[in-house]
């Protein structure tokens, strides 16, 4: 009998016990289901963002958040974030940060169907284009702003305002010095392909695998050919890319310099994993992880490695290591 009493007594704390517990596990997994960006409140995201040093990375910080409050369904709370964000972008800061700032802004802002807030943003950022004096970060920008006013997904389907942008970054990509000339044309032909304009991409394109080409410098070559490829698959002209990755590829294996040659393979197989040849991609990146372990200096070593880790899990591909 009293072992009897001591089971029940057992089964009774233990009861009690789930009853406590349980509810207050539910309790912690929903407040948790709410607070996304590592455990914290929109609120305390926000204020994170704003305390970002300079106006790209405050704007960047800031579509991070209103893109989780869109994935949330709060659309409203997006707008909100997006518009204040662009309130912090002062027209008078440095054009090299208030660029791509605007840029950030516009894209998000014409996603969210804001046409007008996003033009206006669109607007501001090339009159910043416009006083950036590298010519390299000059046509990254008009480009990106060219691809925005084009697109008729996710940007405001302007393909004149789009060609005016593009054509200015164009013309800046020509002034790059020739060892990165084909990294500024690389970007102006994506600019054209996001904006829509396949023809004047065509175009672009052929003219970045000619300056590519050229280039004597092995890592220079392999990055603008990658570059090449990249344009020519999103145009669908899947032969003519997989053929310039493997120019790429064997430009890359060219090179001397163990922390370029990893830079230079990491182009190519990024390449090949946009393509969907995740095996050939894997193959790659394994080649420029050891390469980047090669890497004599301790520095350039460990931040060559990084970034063909990163650039392995922006493109899903998983290590063997």
């Amino acid at each position: 009998m009293q072992t009897v009493t001591r089971i029940l007594r057992t089964l009774l704390f233990v009861a009690i016990s789930m009853a406590i517990v349980l509810p207050a596990s539910g309790c912690g997994s929903k407040k948790k289901s709410k607070k996304k960006g590592g455990g914290l409140t929109i609120a305390q995201q926000l204020e994170k963002a704003k305390a970002e040093k300079t106006a790209d990375k405050q704007a960047k910080a800031m579509v991070k958040v209103a893109r989780q409050q869109l994935s949330s369904s709060d659309k409203s709370g997006a707008i909100a974030t997006v518009t204040e964000a662009r309130k912090l972008i002062a027209a008078d800061g440095d054009p090299n940060l208030t660029g791509p700032g605007l840029v950030e802004v516009a894209g998000f802002m014409a996603e969210l169907g804001e046409k007008k807030q996003a033009r206006e943003a669109l607007d501001a950022a090339k009159v910043a284009a416009g006083k950036v004096e590298d010519a390299l970060r000059k046509a990254r920008i008009l480009a990106s702003i060219g691809a925005i006013y084009g697109s008729k997904e996710k940007g405001l389907s302007d393909p004149k305002a789009a060609g005016d942008s593009l054509a200015a970054a164009a013309e800046a990509a020509k002034s790059v010095e020739e060892r990165f000339r084909a990294e500024a044309l690389g970007e102006v032909a994506l600019g054209y392909t996001g904006a829509g304009l396949s023809k004047e991409a065509g175009e672009m394109v052929s003219e970045l695998e000619k300056s590519a080409m050229a280039l004597e410098d092995a890592r220079a070559k392999a990055e603008g050919l990658a570059a090449a490829a990249a344009v020519q698959g999103q145009l669908k002209n899947e032969d003519a890319a997989k053929k310039l990755l493997a120019s790429a590829l064997e430009a890359a294996q060219a090179v001397e310099r163990f922390d370029s040659k990893a830079y230079a393979l990491i182009a190519v197989a990024k390449g090949y994993a946009q393509l969907g040849d995740k095996t050939k991609a894997e193959e790659i990146f394994e080649e420029a992880d050891v390469a980047a372990n090669k890497t004599p200096e301790a520095d350039q070593q460990q931040a060559a490695i990084e970034m063909v880790r990163k650039t392995m899990g922006e493109m899903k591909i998983k290590s063997k290591k």
